[in-house]
C-alpha cells in the first residue's frame, strides 16, 4: 500500500520529496544512492546504519523512479530530525524546501 501511495503521489500529483524524520546528515548519502549513484546493491551499505523502519522500499522505488525521470520529474529524499527543544525553525519543511534546491 505504501509504495502505491508513493507512486500515486510521485507520478500523479507531482510530489518531489520523501521526508522522514531522521538524522538530517545521514540523509545525505540515501538521497546520492536515490538519485543513482553507487550500485543497486549499495543500499544495503546504509541500511546497517540506523535507518527508519521501512525507509528501504520507498527509496527503492525511488531509485527506479529517477532511473528514467525527466529531471524536473526525479524524486528527492529529505530527513529532518528536530532538536530536542521544539522551535519553529525545528519544522520539517525548511529541511525539505533545501533538498530540492
Amino acid at each position: 500500500m505504501r509504495r502505491r501511495i508513493l507512486r500515486f503521489l510521485a507520478e500523479q500529483c507531482g510530489f518531489t520529496v520523501l521526508a522522514f524524520e531522521y538524522g538530517f546528515s545521514e540523509g545525505f548519502p540515501l538521497d546520492a544512492w536515490a538519485q543513482g549513484e553507487g550500485t543497486n546493491d549499495g543500499l544495503s551499505a546504509h541500511l546497517a546504519e540506523a535507518i527508519p523502519v521501512g525507509v528501504d522500499e520507498p527509496l527503492r522505488w525511488m531509485r527506479r523512479h529517477n532511473a528514467t525521470a525527466r529531471a524536473d520529474q526525479r524524486s528527492y529524499y529529505a530527513a529532518s530530525r528536530p532538536p530536542a527543544t521544539p522551535t519553529t525553525a525545528s519544522a520539517p519543511w525548511p529541511a525539505c524546501t533545501q533538498a530540492t534546491a
